[in-house]
């Protein structure tokens, strides 16, 4: 049997208002419930705003509304302390992964952003493709994006071990040409890994 608070909570996120009026029009629906579940589920500062866009407020109890309000007045407070955390990435030329992580939060829970966020033509790329491989996980044995670090990673090791010692250089040279080596990186580019 499912638990009615999550399923709750699904259907608010999902924008079901008729599941989420009728659950809260049940008998058995208690707000002390909901808010644990809620907050387990880290989502807490996301129901206010949920029930205003399914126009839903009025259902709740007046204690529930001021409560739910609070929390989000509250997130709202915290979320202005993250534009210096932005800051800080966009300093040390992170950006993109903050970027990515906060548009990830927004696709998985419906959050609003806290920052606006400036996507160039590389991060829509980026976002595009995370958003294929989550609806289409499969085509990460294909995504050349996935593969070629987990192919090359332990060939890059070796490489600078070689490189390392005293005829590195010179030994690296001669196999450039050396025939076999690029059908062992395709064989391996093939079987997906080592």
């Amino acid at each position: 049997m499912t638990d009615p608070y999550r399923a709750f909570l699904c259907a608010c996120i999902r924008g079901d208002r008729a599941q989420v009026r009728a659950s809260i029009l049940h008998a058995s629906w208690n707000g002390e419930l909901l808010f644990q579940t809620a907050s387990d589920e880290a989502i807490l500062p996301l129901l206010y705003s949920r029930f205003q866009s399914l126009d839903l407020p009025d259902l709740l109890p007046p204690e529930i509304a001021d409560f739910l309000l609070a929390v989000e007045s509250a997130n709202r407070e915290r979320n202005q302390a993250i534009k210096p955390v932005a800051n800080r990435f966009a300093a040390a030329g992170k950006y993109g992964v903050f970027a990515l992580h906060l548009l990830q939060v927004e696709d998985s829970l419906g959050l609003a952003l806290p920052v606006r966020i400036k996507l160039n033509p590389f991060l829509r790329l980026c976002w595009s493709h995370r958003k294929t491989l989550q609806r289409h996980p499969k085509l990460r044995y294909f995504d050349p994006f996935y593969m070629l670090p987990m192919v090359l990673a332990h060939r890059v090791r070796k490489l600078r071990q070689v490189l390392a010692t005293s005829n590195g250089a010179r030994y690296m040279l001669s196999q450039i040409l050396a025939s076999g080596n690029y059908m062992r990186l395709w064989t391996d580019l093939a079987k997906g890994g080592r």
